[in-house]
């Protein structure tokens, strides 16, 4: 249990709170100004949040460089990018409707690619990042992803939440950055320099080890 106190500055009145917190939130206060549930009363007004000396902010920064067209990329990624394009054919997607091809470049230049396979009881539908790793893992062994292209038949987007996990666990096994290439139907290329930069605050096999719980 924690006991925040904190002064609080409404209409040139200064109020001093004090709260206690718990594990599942607030649970009493030292001013009649808010209500049993620590919402602020609505006659105060023109009020200034607390500052807590402690707070710090941290920032994520994630670089994209734009591409207005194919041609302005090496002729290897341009290469990725069509086998990823080529892969949306195999998509099997007929609930969404949302083709998507992936293709994987591996360390020794050879490509692999992936795309999303739907099914009927949803859930169990793989997306296409995920499709090309399983291809991968399976057929590649010893070698290393360098980047991976992901191609959309709307707006580019980017691989979703259980992709980007699942791209920086590689990422993270072979100690090297993987370039995402992001193509949609418009002529612009997006490139990020490493799965990394897609996942803030990311979670790594050592979030796993065991720790003493606090008591």
């Amino acid at each position: 249990m924690l006991f925040i106190n904190f002064n609080l500055s409404c209409n040139k009145a200064t109020f001093n709170l004090g709260y206690w917190f718990t594990g599942y939130g607030l649970i009493g206060g030292g001013s009649d100004i808010f209500l049993n549930t620590g919402i602020l009363h609505p006659s105060i007004t023109n009020c200034q949040p607390p500052i807590f000396a402690s707070m710090k902010q941290i920032e994520h920064t994630t670089h994209i460089t734009v591409y207005e067209h194919n041609s302005e990329l090496t002729p290897a990624d341009a290469t990725l990018l069509q086998r990823s394009r080529s892969a949306m054919s195999h998509s099997h997607s007929p609930y969404s409707h949302y083709p998507v091809g992936a293709a994987l470049l591996l360390n020794d230049g050879t490509m692999v690619e992936g795309s999303n396979q739907e099914n009927a009881s949803f859930p169990l539908g793989l997306c296409a990042e995920r499709t090309a790793l399983a291809n991968f893992a399976i057929n590649h062994p010893g070698k290393t992803v360098d980047a991976i292209a992901v191609s959309v038949g709307s707006e580019a987007a980017a691989p979703c939440g259980m992709c980007r996990q699942a791209l920086l666990e590689q990422e993270s096994r072979q100690e090297n950055p993987i370039r995402v290439l992001l193509k949609g139907s418009e002529e612009h290329v997006y490139e990020i320099g490493s799965i990394k930069e897609l996942m803030p605050l990311p979670f790594y096999s050592k979030n796993l080890k065991k720790t003493t719980p606090s008591t």
